[in-house]
């Protein structure tokens, strides 16, 4: 695998940013956020996708006036040692998410399907898979993902469908939730939660242009916005606001309501086929942007000698906590923390850079 995975159009980068930013559905993310943002909590994937347009508007301002490679451009405007410190937040910053989802997806795994499997066994597996993907590289991935995506996409429409004749309409009153003001900010605090949408703007130099870049991440963000929106929409609307805070999954239950007639039931095991895929290519990606921030900073010419040793590294630290609660509790402190300075404060700071070398070369 070297560090310049190719020439990449507008298909792979929305698979990226899609499969990295609506797996959340699949976990328990969500269900703290019902405590804030109640009936509402559909609107906040909305208001995270604004956040995230704006986001993507700062890098491409930055890259306008530096360089259209996300570490050069970090070089160029802080100096080669402040570019190396930079890289290395964002090399911990998606080793740790990777950690984290493996750890949910492995549980949420041994929950619905496989109780019986031993947790080691089972993360193993899921390691053992993530590796020979890497092997083949991050177009592949990116090319098997937007096969699969559709298909995904049109399962999860299928069983929100199915479950019209269950939705009371009123679970979702007052719109609003506890007013728009609070859902904005709720909104802005959890919006590490779409930390994919950096994977296209990392990877920018791998793009055809500037224009591939900025496609795939409007396009990515809307997609999984819309995805995210409407689930939670038909969750809030399946099970009111009560009984969704103590759900564990919510797609999964969704799914488990499902039923058509006596031959045709139990279609959340189809619901777990579509997350493991999307787990293993989720972990596979940001597996792969740690290794290839970790090649940029070190100038390593192949990064494939390191997949098995930090895959090894992932999985052990991903088995360390002992209560999946405080890997949850964790995970959503971090994408409302750690994970914002890599998505809002950074990038403010490189286009706060950019401005002042513009007024002192006006003055």
């Amino acid at each position: 695998m070297s560090l310049q995975p190719g020439r990449m159009g507008v298909a792979e980068g929305l698979t990226l940013v899609v499969t990295t930013t609506v797996s959340s559905i699949f976990m328990t993310t969500w269900s703290p956020l019902l405590d804030q943002a109640t009936t509402a909590t559909w609107m906040i994937p909305l208001v995270e996708m604004v956040l995230g347009v704006i986001v993507l508007y700062v890098f491409l301002y930055v890259f306008r006036y530096s360089s259209n490679d996300f570490f050069s451009a970090c070089e160029k405007l802080l100096g080669l040692t402040l570019a190396r410190l930079v890289a290395c937040y964002y090399v911990v910053l998606f080793f740790l998410d990777a950690v984290l989802v493996l750890r949910q997806f492995t549980e949420n795994t041994l929950i619905t399907a496989l109780p019986e499997l031993p947790f080691e066994i089972a993360t193993a597996w899921y390691c053992l898979i993530v590796v020979i993907v890497l092997y083949i590289g991050i177009e592949p991935i990116a090319r098997a993902g937007y096969i699969i995506m559709p298909m995904s996409i049109l399962a999860g429409l299928i069983e929100l469908l199915l479950l019209i004749p269950q939705y009371q309409l009123l679970y979702l009153t007052p719109w609003n939730g506890p007013g728009l003001d609070k859902i904005i900010l709720t909104g802005i605090h959890s919006s590490g939660i779409n930390l994919g949408l950096l994977i296209p703007i990392i990877l920018a130099v791998s793009f055809q242009n500037e224009q591939t870049v900025k496609a795939s991440v409007l396009y990515g963000m809307a997609i999984g916005a819309c995805v995210k929106s409407c689930t939670l929409a038909g969750y809030i609307a399946a099970f009111g606001v009560g009984t969704a805070r103590e759900k564990v999954l919510p797609f999964y239950e969704i799914a488990r309501l499902v039923y058509i007639n006596r031959y045709i039931q139990r279609t959340e095991s189809l619901i777990i086929l579509v997350w493991v895929i999307n787990d293993i290519l989720q972990l596979a990606i940001l597996t792969y942007i740690g290794l290839y921030l970790l090649g940029r900073v070190f100038n390593l010419p192949s990064v494939k000698p390191l997949i098995i040793p930090i895959l090894l590294i992932i999985a052990n630290l991903s088995m360390l906590p002992s209560e999946i609660t405080d890997v949850v509790a964790f995970h959503v402190k971090a994408q409302s923390s750690f994970y914002n300075i890599g998505l809002l404060a950074i990038p403010l700071i490189l286009a706060g850079t950019v401005l002042v070398r513009k007024l002192r070369r006006n003055l």
